[in-house]
């Protein structure tokens, strides 16, 4: 989608991106974010407010220049986006017959132009909530997962997510290098493994 000011959807919270519009400064520099923001929020707010309503785990976005770039392989989500704002939509793609073939065994995919950091075919979105006031065995699930040399990520933000939430609400994910290393997690702690997606390379 073509929306002037989308840097500022660099924000993963819909809601920052909402309050950023609300309150951009008043400045005059023409290039300025906040100046973009200010002269077209009511579109930028329009998009946020449409992504919140769904849950995360169903798209991705990539923002470059004034492009927001959407991923989905949600149907439903797809065409309601593109019903909503057509006026906007640059271009859009729909995966070839034989990537839809993939999609009807049960499995979530993601289609992409290459794995991410060009090694991990599975995202793994966790459930911390089913360990529930067990911090030290939080810990010790979080020092398995370094301990495996970088084939599953671990950020030190998903890592303190893990230890402090309580409630089945937030959704993140980790990232896993191939199926042997995915068998392992799930055998680790299964109770704490949740959706799991695969991600496909697409070939064009």
């Amino acid at each position: 989608m073509k929306v002037s000011g989308a840097p500022v959807f660099r924000f993963d919270d819909m809601d920052k991106v909402i309050d950023f519009c609300h309150n951009a400064g008043d400045e005059s520099r023409p290039y300025s974010l906040s100046h973009k923001v200010r002269d077209h929020k009511d579109h930028i707010i329009d998009i946020a407010s449409f992504l919140k309503l769904y849950d995360p785990s169903i798209w991705s976005k990539r923002v470059e220049s004034n492009i927001v770039d959407i991923y989905t392989n949600d149907r439903q989500f797809y065409e309601d986006l593109t019903d909503k704002f057509l006026e906007t939509v640059v271009h859009r793609f729909e995966p070839d017959p034989q990537t839809e073939d993939l999609l009807k065994d049960g499995t979530h995919y993601i289609v992409s132009n290459k794995l991410p950091h060009d090694r991990y075919q599975f995202r793994v979105y966790l459930l911390p909530h089913k360990m529930s006031g067990d911090r030290d065995g939080k810990q010790h699930y979080l020092n398995w997962i370094r301990n495996q040399n970088e084939k599953i990520t671990l950020t030190p933000a998903v890592e303190k997510w893990f230890l402090t939430t309580d409630w089945n609400w937030d959704r993140r994910y980790v990232l896993v290098e191939d199926e042997a290393t995915l068998i392992m997690l799930k055998l680790r702690n299964s109770e704490v493994v949740g959706r799991i997606y695969n991600y496909v390379v697409s070939d064009k």
